[in-house]
């Protein structure tokens, strides 16, 4: 049996390639409740993950070349910018300490009032940006919970077959680690014509379809696929 999902085309050109899948950190978070006594260890807690995907940001604009797309550069000072933000470097720690709960819980309560904000705006663009938002409290979940932000990545060498990448969203950090690898396309769950991977696909000249419904339910990895970047097919 074939299955057609239909997203937003934001990258032209076809790939049949062998699907790997990137899960999203934001799922099954712990929410605890803590006591007066613990408050200034989960505050230190985030204080430390914040500090830490501070370092990892930075890190990874080292690493850019005069090679490296030009979004790049500006997109990863973006998340830098809203990382140091008080309303998100700041905040969760106020309700960490009014609320008693933990860090986690803290971090998801400020992000889902952060992409409430965005998604009232009229402009499109700007409206697409709380997946930035979304994507800098992945990396702190990620930080509080000790787990390097590490995704299973396509074999490098120009003789291995590409693979097509299939995530709810796909940050340019996440894109800067396929350097030297092959990909064949890019299909997400989320996103729309001027999100991060809409921008940086069209960049590298790869296929892409966003917006694609429930993908994460019914794609798994190794199976082969079919992206129609031109009319936002996935078969």
């Amino acid at each position: 049996m074939t299955l057609a999902l239909h997203g937003i085309a934001v990258s032209r050109g076809i790939a049949v390639s062998r699907a790997l899948v990137w899960d999203t950190a934001l799922k099954d978070v712990p929410r605890n409740r803590i006591d007066k006594k613990s408050v200034r260890h989960e505050k230190r807690r985030f204080e430390n993950a914040v500090k830490c995907v501070s370092e990892e940001l930075k890190e990874l604009r080292g690493q850019l070349t005069t090679e490296s797309p030009a979004e790049f550069d500006a997109l990863l000072n973006l998340h830098d910018l809203i990382l140091q933000d008080p309303i998100l470097s700041e905040e969760p720690q106020n309700h960490i300490a009014e609320k008693l709960i933990n860090a986690e819980w803290a971090l998801m309560m400020q992000m889902e009032v952060l992409m409430d904000q965005f998604s009232s705006i009229e402009d499109d663009y700007f409206r697409e940006r709380n997946s930035d938002v979304r994507q800098v409290c992945e990396r702190l979940l990620k930080a509080l919970r000790g787990h390097a932000m590490s995704l299973p990545l396509p074999p490098e060498g120009e003789d291995e077959d590409p693979w097509l990448i299939v995530a709810q969203d796909i940050s340019p950090a996440d894109m800067m680690q396929l350097k030297g690898r092959r990909v064949g396309a890019f299909v997400t769950e989320l996103g729309g014509a001027t999100s991060h991977t809409a921008i940086v696909a069209r960049s590298l000249g790869i296929p892409a379809v966003v917006g694609v419904p429930r993908v994460l339910e019914f794609v798994h990895n190794g199976d082969l696929v079919v992206v129609d970047g031109k009319v936002g097919g996935f078969f």
